[in-house]
């Protein structure tokens, strides 16, 4: 890498537009539709509809490693972080979302990452020993949401006590993975004029930075991926409640690493997948990720 930073060309750019059109799932490709192409928001409403049950919760493998059609609170979140993103949220939270979460509330007043499956769908080893107890990686998010659109329930109060102490019990578990500790951020950005929201802000970057989370080797062969994360892992846009935690070096070091690493195809490839198909879900996943964040950054040509 030179000591310019570089930029993803229109070239390149389009061959990565090509993969997503031709290999993505609806979802990926309504969502670039929206953020590249000034499409409509309601057809990422009626994309994450489609994943719908009729708890309310989003299941039908809406996180590709499992084909199972139940819902997992996994999945609705993602379902809802997808909406979010095009300002399209509202009407799911309230009619669907939330009477599911309430509904699935453990007695610690939290809501659990996944449940086991009860049926013989396809599925990735990780969904085959599930604790079913509630995490912070679940119940931080769904609060962040709630707290953002003004939804006041009761059982919001408890779940909160529950995040909270989670955060002091786990410390640095889970620093490594960057989906997980930006969901934490999710709430903490709804807690930042608290004092206890700024200390857990100040030691979530301490965490996300250090030397022995970040992989700062470009030649790693998982670089950016889960367990192997890069400073726009945890901050992919300059207003990431993350961002604080890097160096404009850093960060410009890992943007020209994102561009690099792109394949020849056009698109960011994962190693995740428990079929060919799932595992192009997955790159098409991780590849509008990467357009948007260097979107976010301006490092894409004429864009």
């Amino acid at each position: 890498m030179g000591d310019l930073p570089i930029n993803l060309s229109t070239e390149r750019f389009e061959r990565a537009t090509d993969f997503l059109l031709a290999n993505a799932r609806l979802l990926e490709r309504r969502l670039y539709d929206v953020h590249f192409r000034d499409g409509p928001k309601e057809a990422v409403t009626s994309s994450v509809g489609a994943y719908r049950n009729r708890d309310g919760g989003l299941g039908w493998g809406l996180e590709p490693d499992t084909t199972s059609p139940e819902s997992q609170p996994l999945f609705t979140i993602m379902g809802l972080e997808s909406l979010r993103q095009v300002g399209a949220l509202d009407a799911m939270l309230l009619q669907n979302s939330l009477p599911y979460f309430e509904s699935v509330l453990t007695d610690e007043g939290g809501i659990p990452w996944m449940f086991r499956p009860s049926g013989r769908y396809p599925r990735a080893d990780h969904f085959e020993n599930v604790s079913e107890r509630a995490t912070i990686a679940a119940t931080a998010p769904v609060l962040a949401l709630c707290i953002e659109f003004g939804v006041v329930r009761p059982w919001m109060k408890v779940a909160e006590t529950f995040v909270w102490r989670e955060m002091a019990r786990q410390g640095d578990d889970h620093a490594m993975c960057a989906a997980c500790m930006k969901r934490r951020a999710a709430f903490l950005a709804q807690r930042t004029s608290e004092a206890r929201g700024a200390r857990e802000i100040e030691a979530l970057r301490l965490r996300v930075s250090s030397d022995a989370v970040l992989c700062t080797d470009p030649a790693e062969a998982d670089w950016g991926l889960y367990g192997h994360p890069s400073s726009v892992s945890y901050a992919p846009s300059p207003d990431s409640l993350l961002r604080g935690a890097f160096s404009m070096h850093r960060i410009d070091e890992d943007l020209d690493t994102l561009i690099e690493r792109q394949c020849t195809d056009g698109r960011w490839a994962t190693n995740y997948g428990i079929s060919e198909r799932t595992r192009l879900d997955w790159d098409g996943i991780y590849t509008l990720e990467s357009l948007l964040t260097l979107r976010a950054y301006g490092r894409i040509v004429d864009e």
